[in-house]
């Protein structure tokens, strides 16, 4: 059922049902190293029938967008680990840390927002705190630097990335 008391059509169920499947599936063979199937299988239809109980429907990528996410996220990534090590080995620490709010874009859907708030760790120096609504608090380590222009960069490719039934 949906939040307006109807069920989700059948078409989106099983779609669903399919995409939470392969991905249990695949955890379960990454963290069970390959074995235990005949206890994992009962677990994963269990997760699947509980994942359509809860009306949890994974968001639809963009396909011809994720390579473009996937070289935006190693590149942010990479520059996130440099800033963190080079931080590190500072004699006196940058005094700039602090609490910064982000408001979202109107048009960032929901499955946006926690994604966003998932990886904005990897942006250089962020660590999400909490969402309220359109706002993402998140801790900076150096205020001084353009972590807004970051997150909204972030923001941007996750909007392209993920389809939210609109045209773009």
């Amino acid at each position: 059922m949906t939040a307006n008391g109807t069920s989700a059509p059948a078409s989106i169920r099983i779609r669903a049902a399919v995409v939470w499947g392969l991905l249990y599936a695949a955890l379960w063979a990454l963290l069970g190293q390959g074995q235990g199937w005949s206890f994992g299988v009962p677990l994963i239809v269990a997760a699947v029938l509980l994942s359509d109980h809860l009306q949890l429907y994974p968001a639809r990528l963009r396909l011809q967008r994720v390579l473009p996410f996937v070289a935006f996220f190693l590149h942010r990534l990479l520059r996130g680990g440099i800033d963190v090590s080079l931080r590190t080995l500072r004699k006196t620490p940058a005094q700039h840390a602090g609490w910064v709010t982000y408001h979202f874009s109107p048009h960032a859907s929901s499955d946006v927002r926690l994604l966003m708030s998932t990886v904005t760790g990897m942006l250089p120096g962020t660590l999400a705190a909490r969402i309220d609504d359109d706002i993402m608090h998140m801790h900076i380590l150096d205020t001084s630097m353009d972590w807004e222009g970051e997150a909204g960069r972030l923001e941007q490719q996750l909007l392209r990335l993920i389809d939210s039934g609109a045209s773009s």
